[in-house]
């Protein structure tokens, strides 16, 4: 069993912020067996970070076009190149590429976060298997706007890359 304890912060209601809490047990012949997680540490880190809670009660689960742009710096590319988009970039190839507007669907995407998408498809997958810079944009808008998707999808699987690698954001030059 595994619990995340957290406040549910919304607009109608301003509780106390609390800190994130994950904790875990293992049950076995009705005794209990308290251990760490492996990554309980760094998500307490990111998500108890000062900051975090603001940026998520402003801009949601959702990257914003500075923080897309910071995050995406900090990816290699596997074919060697310093090379990353901004969000602008993005914006003005997917408009060429007939792949706008964001948002519409239930992924509510931003530009950040097909921004992003973006960034990670060019540094994980360019050249081989996608074979030119259109495609990597192309994948970033479907997976962006997936029909199967849900709202905050990218940044909240971004999240998890964060815990993993215990990543730290100043949150509060992004709020």
């Amino acid at each position: 069993m595994i619990v995340v304890k957290h406040n549910d912060h919304d607009e109608h209601h301003h509780k106390h912020d609390e800190d994130v809490v994950i904790r875990g047990n293992i049950v076995r012949h009705r005794e209990e067996h308290e251990f760490d997680l492996p990554y309980a540490q760094a998500a307490n880190a990111l998500m108890s970070a000062k900051g975090y809670l603001e940026y998520v009660k402003k801009h949601g689960y959702h990257f914003t076009d500075e923080l897309a742009e910071h995050v995406s710096k900090m990816m290699e590319n596997a074919n060697g190149q310093m090379h990353t988009w901004t969000a602008q970039q993005v914006k003005k190839a997917m408009e060429s590429l007939g792949l706008m507007p964001f948002g519409k669907t239930k992924t509510e995407a931003t530009l950040g976060d097909a921004t992003y998408l973006a960034n990670m498809y060019y540094a994980d997958l360019y050249p081989d298997p996608f074979k030119d810079e259109a495609s990597c944009l192309r994948a970033a808008y479907k997976i962006a706007n997936d029909i199967d998707g849900y709202k905050g999808m990218v940044f909240c699987r971004w999240t998890s890359d964060a815990i993993g690698k215990a990543i730290h954001i100043d949150w509060e030059k992004f709020v």
